[in-house]
């Protein structure tokens, strides 16, 4: 924004008012605040734009910005517009182009160029916008482009690189990985937390990956760890209680000692369970452990329909599936059949909250 002082009484004035002020105190000039140039009634229109406190008071380090194009671009509009006035016909027209001329900010888009003419002109029909508009239009100058053109033949086009390629986990030999948890059980005396041993070897795999670049997420790791771990003959993994331990092909190592004595010895017979059976027996134990542990993590007291919930939630499998229990239902009253059995948890009178026992 250009701003003027009045060379005789001293006043600041910006460029919409010099005119009207020039006119009633009958003063003759003003001068401009950042280049102190004079100028009278008439000149005044031409001084749109002028130097900035920077170029003003920084010259050696000052540096032209992109601003300067802006303003010569504004210069080029206006000196069109002028040329337009001259060669316009119609009266209308002309008066209005005059009236422009001395605006030194006319939009150059058709959307912004309606919405200044409504507000500087109120009542003016959109018929005569349109009009004023094709005539600004067609001698509206053409941006330069200072980027020489390139032939489509020669121009290659680039698929935008993503923030994080997304890399086959295969990169990472889960060949290898087996034994890599099996030792990680091994500290933890044969069963671990799933998440412990996940982030244990999403570790190991970072420092194995060359840039970060083609680093995995840690919920695509997350996810091809489970794949891998339920598609393994010597991991287990329960849903129930999150945790992964070690097992042996299609028989776990569990023993039952049968007191059958006979008549030459009294050994014990070793017998073999199946691992659906063992699997039952470890899912009861895991059920009763859940449920104190999230009655207790609630402060003792939580609703049926959000112990179900969060059940539900833990037992689902990588996929969003549950293969434990097939629906909620099934889930619900598995859960009141063990709150039921159990001494620790019991439910209220009307059956809807579930408390610790006092």
């Amino acid at each position: 924004m250009v701003v003027f002082v009045c060379t005789q009484c001293n006043a600041t004035l910006k460029k919409s008012a010099v005119k009207n002020h020039l006119s009633f105190k009958k003063c003759t000039t003003v001068s401009c605040v950042d280049c102190h140039k004079d100028f009278d009634k008439n000149s005044v229109e031409s001084h749109c734009f002028c130097i900035s406190e920077k170029e003003k008071y920084d010259k050696p380090r000052f540096k032209e910005s992109s601003k300067g194009n802006k303003v010569c671009t504004q210069s080029e509009w206006i000196m069109k517009i002028e040329d337009l006035i001259k060669n316009c016909q119609s009266t209308n027209h002309k008066r209005l182009l005059e009236n422009l001329r001395g605006c030194h900010n006319i939009p150059k888009k058709k959307n912004k160029f309606e919405n200044f003419m409504k507000s500087k002109y109120r009542g003016i029909p959109p018929q005569t916008i349109d009009e004023i508009w094709k005539l600004l239009e067609s001698v509206k100058p053409v941006p330069k482009n200072t980027v020489p053109s390139l032939s489509q033949e020669n121009v290659s086009v680039e698929e935008p690189k993503s923030k994080r390629q997304k890399v086959d986990v295969n990169g990472y030999h889960f060949q290898l990985s087996v034994q890599h948890i099996q030792h990680i059980l091994t500290e933890f005396g044969g069963k671990a937390p799933f998440s412990d041993v996940r982030k244990m070897m999403y570790s190991t795999y970072k420092a194995s990956v060359s840039s970060p670049e083609e680093c995995i997420t840690k919920k695509e790791f997350k996810a091809n760890l489970l794949n891998f771990i339920q598609n393994s003959e010597n991991i287990v993994y329960s849903p129930a209680d999150g945790t992964i331990s070690t097992t042996t092909k299609g028989v776990l190592p569990q023993t039952h000692v049968d007191s059958t004595r006979t008549s030459s010895s009294q050994s014990h017979q070793v017998k073999e369970v199946p691992v659906d059976e063992a699997d039952q027996v470890h899912k009861s134990k895991s059920m009763k452990k859940l449920l104190n542990t999230i009655v207790q993590e609630v402060g003792g007291r939580i609703s049926l329909k959000k112990l179900v919930k969060k059940i539900y939630t833990q037992t689902l499998d990588p996929d969003g599936q549950n293969t434990t229990y097939c629906t909620k239902d099934e889930l619900k009253n598995e859960i009141v059949r063990k709150i039921n059995k159990s001494k620790s948890v019991k439910l209220s009178e009307d059956g809807k909250l579930v408390e610790l026992c006092t």
